[in-house]
């Protein structure tokens, strides 16, 4: 699909707030959510399809789209008819701006207590992920207080380069975990 005709079948999309999968060249495991944003990012209500439930958002550069296919045509709707019998309906963050890497990072941080970047064109990052509340943007960089798998911040904030940054998450369960038990330890 030409970069043009993809463009308008997002926009479609997210007119509809379509269910779809979405494919990425450095991931080889398809996103799906539903529809739910697009600026120079694609935002997806995320769908977690093993327990079959929303879980946060997940926002991913248009350039890096390959592909994108309405879950209503793939597996014989299997996904979509799911969705409708569980009632799941997807919601859009308000205040999250998807016009940059730098708004999009300070609208979410401003209303979920986590983010969670992830740099996926290195081989050497493709499966790591750093979360946590930025805290300083220059041109090209972002400080990020980052906060451990135990729920403790780390000593000194993460130095990152926007242009490395391909996927950014929020609003999940995993994050709001986290939130919850860095308060609970006075760490917040």
């Amino acid at each position: 699909m030409a970069r043009k005709d993809l463009s308008a079948a997002l926009q479609s999309a997210v007119r509809d707030r379509a269910l779809i999968r979405v494919e990425r060249p450095f991931d080889p495991n398809a996103l799906a959510g539903f529809a739910v944003g697009l600026g120079s990012w694609l935002l997806l209500h995320l769908l977690n399809t093993d327990p079959m439930v929303l879980n946060g958002y997940t926002a991913v550069e248009i350039r890096d789209v390959r592909r994108f296919v309405l879950c209503a045509d793939t597996d014989e709707g299997f996904l979509a008819l799911a969705v409708r019998l569980r009632k799941l309906r997807p919601q859009v963050p308000k205040g999250v701006s998807l016009h940059s890497t730098t708004t999009l990072l300070r609208t979410a941080s401003r209303r979920f207590p986590f983010v969670t970047i992830h740099s996926e064109r290195s081989k050497r990052d493709r499966d790591i992920c750093w979360i946590g509340t930025p805290q300083r943007f220059t041109a090209t960089h972002l400080e990020m207080r980052e906060i451990t798998p135990a729920a403790r911040f780390e000593t000194k904030p993460g130095r990152h380069s926007l242009a490395s940054i391909t996927k950014i998450d929020f609003g999940g369960g995993y994050e709001a975990a986290l939130a919850e038990i860095a308060r609970q330890r006075g760490e917040v």
